[in-house]
């Protein structure tokens, strides 16, 4: 059995570890800790040695507050989000402010927000998604996920039940290795997505030249 780092009253960054919580699924010993700001945060024994975790997400908020930087790309996403919630004259405010969609009172506060983010695995090429298009911006119905993931989950997405699974049409051309302007064209057509799944496995499109198989000559 690997002996427990005892960690109590060290200090890293703003965090100082006050007591062992707990060891994670993989044996990672967890601490509780109480960081300069008053507030708390749980963290492994390897991030707090490591650096990887110096506070309880205010570090973040700081680094906006002390170099004002207003053009970071969480700073502009804090505030296209209220924008698409509350400004009227904003292009997407009838998809979101028009129908009912809100920040969630404890978000009206940035640095709430800029907490949960670095919280929760923010990363420059991450994008706030709602679980729930219809739910508001609030902890609980938003994550953190890459622009395919978004894009999927918008409410316009035309879905395509078959078998047991629900696709997008970008999801359901990509399992089945076919090109949209194909699907797209069978269903305009009235196509079932069975039928589009047999006239593909018939050989009707060819997967090689990504076109559809001439007709034969009479």
């Amino acid at each position: 059995m690997v002996k427990r780092i005892d960690l109590t009253g060290q200090k890293f960054g703003k965090l100082t570890a006050i007591k062992y919580l707990h060891s994670d699924k993989n044996g990672n010993a967890i601490w509780l800790c109480d960081c300069d700001c008053g507030g708390h945060k749980e963290v492994t024994t390897c991030d707090l040695r490591r650096s990887w975790v110096r506070s309880c997400g205010c570090l973040l908020y700081d680094t906006f507050v002390t170099h004002g930087l207003r053009q970071s790309r969480l700073y502009q996403t804090y505030d296209n989000m209220r924008k698409r919630c509350y400004a009227h004259s904003c292009k997407e405010y009838h998809n979101y402010g028009g129908r009912g969609i809100k920040i969630c009172d404890e978000w009206l506060d940035r640095k709430n927000f800029f907490d949960w983010a670095a919280n929760n695995g923010y990363e420059n090429d991450l994008t706030i998604d709602r679980i729930d298009t219809d739910g508001d911006y609030s902890p609980n119905n938003c994550r953190w996920v890459t622009l395919t993931v978004q894009n999927n989950n918008r409410r316009n997405n035309r879905i395509i039940v078959f078998g047991n699974q629900k696709y997008t049409v970008a999801d359901f051309c990509r399992h089945f290795n076919v090109e949209y302007w194909y699907v797209h064209k069978k269903l305009s057509l009235g196509y079932t997505p069975e039928k589009i799944v047999d006239a593909i496995l018939s050989g009707e499109f060819d997967r090689r030249r990504r076109s559809p198989k001439p007709a034969k000559q009479k």
